[in-house]
């Protein structure tokens, strides 16, 4: 557990004019065989107590258009609506390219410039279909441009748990290795950070898709005024501030909140002001175009939250095998947490772990390193690794080197596994596999381990999705 490390992005000073262009965003309403229609949003925000008459100069894509505006002493919000001729869209990377195309405002007095932005925005429509299957199931995935789209996914964590350590150097070795694995959608855990703008920049231009959930994480949160006029500020600056990105094609109100009311006996999850009124209210008035989801595991129809039957899930069995029958038997729509511990190599290891507590595992340097989240000193999750590794049927490890193959060959296997597995089920539309990196040195499900050390079930991760063509 870290304490409040301080200022720990930019800071900067801006000298700007009376008036000021915030929060622009290009969204698509609609596409059709030869044309769609996108909307141009922003905010004009007043810095002085006078009316201004402006002319607003757009630029999208091939069009442009001038307007005169009145603006008050608060702000004022603009809308204009454009019909474009053959777009070229915007796609995941594995289903087209992701087109981005240029627009520009500039607001004009006396013809003075006052301010001016310049961005880049995608063509692209993004549904939520939940619809029934049959008497009892209810579907759930995601049309790109009208397309289905199986979503060959990843969770992304932060790359590092002292934030101010993480550049944008960070981002883009991620991120190309992201692609290089044939993953197609990261999916930004609710108990992490808002990501840099670098890092929704890259997703932009690389196709991959951003499954964004707030940051609220397995827990029963006040639902007191006070604490929701707090939550609703910030989600409100952060919805305007992303809403800008392609890439980012659903809003999710937090992770395991839901399965959490349940866990700690609190009823009425469906109650949860937060994620059932505040967020969505926010979605839907500041950004409709995208899909909102109040939770993650969620079921749409107010069974369990991790059922099945609708919405999507979360699989965790540590110490079982990967085709044990919780896996095996299981038919869900879409799987949004699921992973395999596995022990990175030895000169990762021997980073954090003194020589001479290196074997056995069972000392009080292994369980401060075995990511577990009840921090209970003697971990059960060590006990996991050779529950897990005897459950697929190889031998009982008998040194440190056994360890660390026997286990990173369980996570190999069972990568491949679930990927075959769960692909093959119609009904089934994505795969979000735990976790991209570690933030820190540790024991755990991460691919990639602190460092940017790769794990061999990595290249299970790229032949696998590679497989995939929905």
């Amino acid at each position: 557990r870290l304490v409040t490390i301080g200022i720990w992005r930019p800071v900067e000073i801006l000298i700007c004019d009376a008036l000021e262009i915030v929060f622009p965003c290009v969204r698509t309403n609609w596409i059709s065989e030869s044309q769609a229609e996108v909307e141009l949003e922003f905010t004009l925000e007043s810095h002085d107590q006078n009316a201004n008459r402006v002319l607003v100069e757009m630029a999208i894509h091939d069009q442009k258009r001038l307007i005169e505006a009145e603006i008050d002493s608060s702000e004022t919000r603009i809308k204009e609506k454009f019909v474009l001729d053959n777009p070229p869209l915007w796609f995941p990377y594995d289903h087209g390219t992701p087109e981005l195309l240029p627009y520009e405002i500039t607001i004009k007095a006396d013809d003075r410039i006052i301010d001016k932005y310049e961005g880049r925005f995608g063509v692209r429509t993004i549904e939520l279909i939940q619809e029934p299957i049959d008497v009892e199931r209810k579907s759930f995935y995601f049309k790109i441009n009208n397309k289905p789209v199986f979503l060959k996914g990843m969770n992304w964590t932060p790359c590092d748990a002292i934030y101010a350590r993480i550049t944008e150097d960070h981002h883009r070795h991620l991120l190309d290795r992201t692609v290089d694995s044939n993953i197609n959608a990261l999916r930004v855990w609710g108990g992490g950070i808002y990501e840099a703008d670098v890092f929704y920049e890259l997703c932009d231009e690389k196709g991959i898709l951003v499954w964004q959930d707030f940051m609220f994480a397995c827990g029963v949160y006040p639902q007191d005024e006070e604490f929701l006029n707090e939550v609703r500020e910030e989600a409100e600056y952060i919805v305007s501030h992303l809403r800008r990105h392609p890439s980012i094609f659903v809003w999710c109100g937090d992770n395991e909140v839901d399965w959490n009311y349940l866990q700690q006996n609190v009823p009425y999850f469906e109650k949860n002001r937060i994620n059932r009124e505040v967020l969505p209210d926010i979605c839907r008035k500041l950004d409709p175009s995208r899909p909102y989801v109040p939770s993650t595991p969620f079921s749409s129809d107010g069974r369990h939250p991790n059922s099945e039957l609708s919405g999507n899930v979360h699989l965790w069995k540590h110490g079982s095998s990967y085709c044990d029958d919780f896996y095996a038997k299981c038919r869900p729509n879409m799987v949004t947490e699921i992973g395999c511990i596995s022990v990175p190599d030895l000169e990762i290891i021997r980073s954090f772990i003194p020589e001479d507590k290196l074997w056995s595992v069972e000392n009080e340097f292994w369980y401060h390193h075995c990511s577990d989240p009840l921090r209970s000193g003697e971990s059960y999750r060590v006990g996991s690794w050779f529950s897990t590794i005897a459950n697929n049927g190889l031998p009982k490890p008998e040194s440190l080197e056994e360890l660390i193959r026997y286990s990173q060959q369980s996570q190999t296997e069972a990568t491949a596994f679930w990927i075959e597995h769960f692909s093959s089920q119609p009904e089934c539309w994505g795969i979000f596999l735990w976790n991209l990196c570690d933030c820190w040195l540790q024991v755990s499900d991460a691919y990639i381990a602190y460092g940017f050390h790769e794990k061999p079930a990595l290249q299970a991760v790229k032949e696998g999705y590679g497989k995939i063509q929905r």
